[in-house]
């Protein structure tokens, strides 16, 4: 049987080889035989991330800071979840928690200047009100309905999933912002606001498809140590990686 830190090093060669689910599932192995070891939840979190399961990523982000408050690179990882959430104001406050504890920390540094950009070029609460409030309104009533009778969108009604995010945006309209990443509930959302049309010209061809793939994970220096947390092959590449996909994402 595998020790956990055994299952660690197997994670970590597998999401320095880009198999981030099967990282995924020796993470998970690990936490079950070591669940107060932070830095599995850590790398558990970047794996996620790489998947741009940001909510999965914030779960075990927060669950690093539990653990280790003390530990900056936690904050980091809690900051780039909830940048690929869109939650900036929360990032920019994780990133600043984050710095009390490691003022020096070029990450956290980086995070928070990447934050920071895209709090200043969003659009202001005012030209966005409006349009948020038909973006809401447009998932009332009998949403699946709706979906079902359109020749475009009915195909996504047959998956339950779809089915799930649609009825969890109808109990709370926040979701929206956590399921953008899926495409069939931004269509949805611009069908059910009469604008399918207009959303389908926009998005045809290579842009509807055009999701940036993040950069590969740099190799570790030969002869580089592995005994510290900090000079693990996911501690020390991906937090760069997951900030520049968040903020790729993020602007797209």
């Amino acid at each position: 049987m595998s020790t956990a830190d055994e299952l660690k090093a197997k994670g970590n060669a597998a999401f320095a080889a880009g198999n981030h689910e099967e990282a995924i599932a020796h993470f998970t192995a690990a936490v079950e035989l070591d669940p107060t070891n932070h830095v599995l939840y850590s790398n558990r979190s970047a794996s996620l991330a790489s998947l741009k399961r940001y909510a999965d990523a914030l779960a075990d982000a927060e669950k690093t800071v539990e653990l280790k408050p003390d530990w900056a690179k936690g904050y980091g990882r809690k900051g780039a979840a909830l940048y690929g959430l869109r939650r900036y104001e929360d990032a920019l406050a994780t990133y600043e928690a984050g710095l009390k504890h490691e003022p020096s920390n070029a990450l956290l540094k980086k995070g928070l200047a990447d934050t920071e950009a895209a709090l200043s070029s969003r659009p202001s609460d005012a030209d966005l009100g409006g349009f948020a409030n038909k973006m809401s309104e447009a998932f009332q009533g009998n949403v699946l309905g709706k979906l079902a009778a359109n020749p475009k969108t009915a195909p996504f009604v047959a998956d339950p999933a779809f089915v799930a995010k649609v009825q969890a945006i109808q109990a709370d309209p926040n979701k929206l912002q956590e399921y953008a990443d899926d495409q069939r509930i931004t269509i949805a959302m611009f069908t059910l606001m009469g604008m399918g049309d207009i959303f389908t010209q926009a998005t045809s061809g290579d842009q509807a498809e055009r999701a940036p793939s993040p950069p590969p994970t740099p190799a570790p220096a030969a002869g580089a140590k592995s005994s510290a947390e900090e000079a693990e092959p996911v501690e020390l590449a991906e937090d760069e990686k997951e900030a520049a996909a968040a903020k790729r994402q993020a602007e797209d």
